[in-house]
């Protein structure tokens, strides 16, 4: 039984609604998954395990041109557009399992986040693996308050806050509180050593904000666009093909 330190996963399906073959389109002259691949590189932690959780083969090859991944394709059923998150997690940690390899941290890079800067990454490890919080996401301040939304039935729209207190919908933005979304930057999950979660975040999350560059997600073509003026700067780590 292999005690490893943290389980490094990148979860790039061959399936994507908005841009096709998001995953492995170009950006800086490398494809997508190669950003998180050399971010999980970066990481200060020399007992570790990088996992690619793909269905595709061709991702895999590609991915096998900046790091020696030795897991198998992900399962068809576990990648489709309603797929959870805590699948493919726990069918990673079962085939780990088989190796004998259990794990006490998981932390988790999106391909579709590919700005990192180092230091954030292994900031946030570092504090995370001396806290008593069961996971951790990047998050960044929300542009619009989510306390002036609505949720639609036929023509009755309703608060998607339930309070009791007072109309928040009808305050002035500066009496609400600062609001933020989760970016998929980072994220990072306490397994324990053991081969199956319930949840994917526990009770307990720590939240660390990151710099409005670190949480572009790519969704649309714009979206690479703004990346691409980006990605030049020496603060993100940019991908390194093996020899």
């Amino acid at each position: 039984k292999q005690k490893i330190q943290l389980l490094v996963i990148i979860p790039a399906r061959a399936k994507s609604k908005k841009l096709k073959n998001k995953n492995i389109r170009r950006l800086g002259g490398h494809p997508l998954i190669a950003y998180s691949i050399q971010a999980a590189k970066a990481i200060n932690e020399r007992n570790k395990v990088i996992h690619l959780s793909t269905d595709s083969k061709k991702i895999l090859n590609i991915g096998k041109k900046y790091y020696d991944f030795t897991n198998d394709l992900r399962p068809k059923d576990l990648s489709g557009d309603y797929s959870l998150d805590l699948e493919f997690l726990n069918h990673t940690l079962k085939q780990y399992k088989k190796r004998n390899f259990f794990f006490k941290f998981c932390l988790i890079l999106r391909p579709t986040n590919p700005l990192r800067n180092k230091e954030t990454i292994n900031n946030f490890y570092r504090k995370f693996k001396n806290s008593k919080f069961d996971s951790l996401k990047s998050i960044f301040e929300s542009p619009k308050t989510p306390y002036k939304m609505w949720i639609k039935k036929d023509n009755q729209i309703k608060n998607i806050f339930i309070n009791k207190k007072g109309e928040f919908y009808n305050y002035p933005r500066q009496k609400l509180p600062q609001t933020y979304y989760q970016t998929g930057t980072i994220e990072i999950v306490k397994i324990n050593y053991n081969t199956i979660l319930k949840s994917f975040s526990g009770k307990k999350i720590m939240g660390l904000k990151i710099s409005k560059e670190e949480a572009i997600d790519i969704d649309q073509i714009n979206d690479f666009r703004k990346a691409s003026k980006m990605i030049g700067s020496k603060k993100f780590v940019i991908p390194k093909k093996l020899k």
